[in-house]
């Protein structure tokens, strides 16, 4: 539906009476007064429901998942929201890192589930877990109205937080409370109506404690629904992550509320009755989890599976001590406000901190004297501060070093810099890590070879998958690359791993994507 701007003044200040001379409002009224300017969320159940087309770009380098970690790394975004009742319905298209297109369909029904499309592979599931359900609040958040009213839902919790300059702007900051506990602030500009922007905190690997702002750009009069942003940017510190336009109309985009052409669905499950149990008795809920069991690949070299979700790293044993590689993280999805945590419980450090755990356990009696960080993004990297308090040297190119600096702050790490090839072997057995040079992926990419077991180890550059679903298009272009390096680089591995995916990489594997074969098999 076609929108028409209107002065700021017409559709946010408050009356005369509110303005300038008097104070402003108290917390509660005046996120009051911003919904009631909004027309409550019954301006959206009138209007039928929402949609909410947007395009614009991500710069995958200010969460540190770009190619370069020095320059701003920008690629475009397309995402359509779409509100229905009880239901919701998201897609977006876009780069999650500098080679990998992901393209998702979210559905979210009433009942609590949730549709998950890939739009790449057909491949899709069902999940009626409280993740499901946090998921579509989240994403409901993105509308105003969703936020205001979420934020009214706890009315004592509603308090002045004072004054806040952003941008060289001043503002009147309300601070409140969301279902799940967690703090959201809402920024207004003196005498305004309509906020400007929500802000919350985040910790983030690599980038510690920061500032999430998520600002609401150009408020326009939308025929049939009342005022609505013309797009949003989000902010992470002071540094921009997304900045999308929208295209607005009234009613639900049904084409969104259900599966894809083409694309076949197992019906929705039920979903189970709450469980009558018990509660957890006082600090069950806070025991730690168990630590994975890891599988040794060869003499000493072992594969930690899903030390978090997805995620296997490698560790060496070496006569006097561990070779370790990667630190993985945890992830936060920062298309919902605020973001989802994809593995809740977890610190920027907590993972990084269970996977050296597996190794005192499984090699108490030897140090671990270096971490190999394959590549600078954030969620393998990010946490390599508890190996670098243990005293591990942080190996790493030079284009990984100026990352993990900024991250360690005081720990004051060591490194030693791979300038194309580096054994962290001790004469007997070697521990190579290898520079790839140029590719897809992120510069400054390590993998690490073991000579003399014949085997590599590489993450990003390689995902095995499950043989229905393998190889994955968003993949196919990387995986080519690698396979034509390994084809040139003479290392001739009898087995190659990956961080991600099945861990194992085939010959089968291998030989279709050196074959260009594109469907699974």
């Amino acid at each position: 539906m076609r929108t028409s701007a209107l002065p700021l003044a017409a559709l946010l200040l408050l009356p005369a009476a509110a303005c300038h001379e008097t104070a402003a409002p108290p917390p509660a009224e005046r996120v009051e007064a911003a919904l009631d300017a909004l027309g409550g969320l019954e301006a959206i159940e009138a209007a039928g429901g929402l949609t909410v087309e947007g395009t614009g770009t991500v710069d995958l380098a200010a969460r540190h998942q770009g190619l370069t970690a020095a320059r701003p790394d920008r690629h475009p975004v397309t995402e359509t929201l779409s509100l229905a009742g009880g239901a919701v319905a998201f897609e977006s298209d876009r780069k999650v890192n500098a080679d990998a297109r992901e393209w998702l369909r979210m559905v979210f029904d009433d009942a609590g589930r949730m549709l998950l499309v890939d739009r790449l592979t057909g491949f899709n599931f069902w999940d009626t877990s409280p993740t499901a359900a946090e998921n579509r609040r989240l994403h409901a958040q993105r509308v105003p109205h969703h936020l205001l009213a979420a934020l009214l839902a706890d009315r004592e919790a509603l308090r002045d937080g004072g004054e806040a300059r952003w941008q060289g702007h001043r503002f009147d900051v309300v601070e409140g409370v969301l279902a799940d506990g967690s703090s959201m602030a809402l920024l207004f500009a003196p005498g305004e109506r309509l906020p400007a922007a929500a802000r919350y905190p985040l910790a983030l690997p690599l980038l510690g404690e920061i500032e999430v702002t998520w600002t609401w750009d150009g408020w326009r009069q939308v025929e049939g629904l009342g005022p609505f942003p013309s797009g949003h940017t989000v902010y992470l510190g002071d540094r921009m992550l997304f900045d999308v336009a929208y295209r607005v109309r009234t009613g639900a985009d049904e084409t969104l509320f259900g599966p894809p052409p083409g694309v076949e669905v197992p019906p929705a499950p039920e979903i189970e009755a709450a469980s009558a149990e018990e509660p957890p008795a006082a600090g069950e809920e806070d025991q730690p989890r168990p630590l994975p069991t890891p599988r040794e690949l060869a003499d000493g070299v072992y594969l930690v599976p899903s030390v978090r979700g997805g995620f296997h790293p490698l560790f060496v044993e070496l006569p006097g001590y561990v070779v370790a590689v990667d630190a993985p993280a945890g992830w936060h999805e920062m298309n919902t406000l605020p973001a989802l945590d994809w593995t809740p419980g977890e610190t920027p450090d907590s993972v990084g901190r269970r996977f050296l755990d597996v190794i005192r356990a499984t090699v108490p009696d030897k140090p671990v004297r270096y971490v190999v960080l394959t590549h600078h993004h954030s969620d393998h990297a990010g946490g390599v501060r508890p190996f670098v308090a243990a005293g591990a040297t942080v190996v790493a190119t030079a284009e990984t070093v100026p990352v993990i600096e900024a991250w360690a702050g005081d720990l004051s790490p060591r490194f030693r810099v791979v300038d194309g090839r580096l054994d962290l072997g001790d004469g007997e057995r070697s521990v190579v890590a290898l520079d790839v040079g140029d590719n897809p992926h992120a510069e400054g990419m390590l993998v690490v070879h073991l000579p003399g077991e014949r085997l590599l180890y590489q993450s990003d550059l390689f995902e095995p998958l499950p043989e229905q679903v393998f190889p994955s298009p968003a993949r196919l272009p990387v995986m080519r690359w690698f396979v034509s390096w390994l084809d040139r680089s003479g290392l001739d591995p009898e087995r190659v791993y990956a961080i991600h995916g099945t861990a194992r990489v085939t010959p089968e594997q291998l030989d279709a994507v050196r074959r260009g074969d594109s469907g699974s098999m």
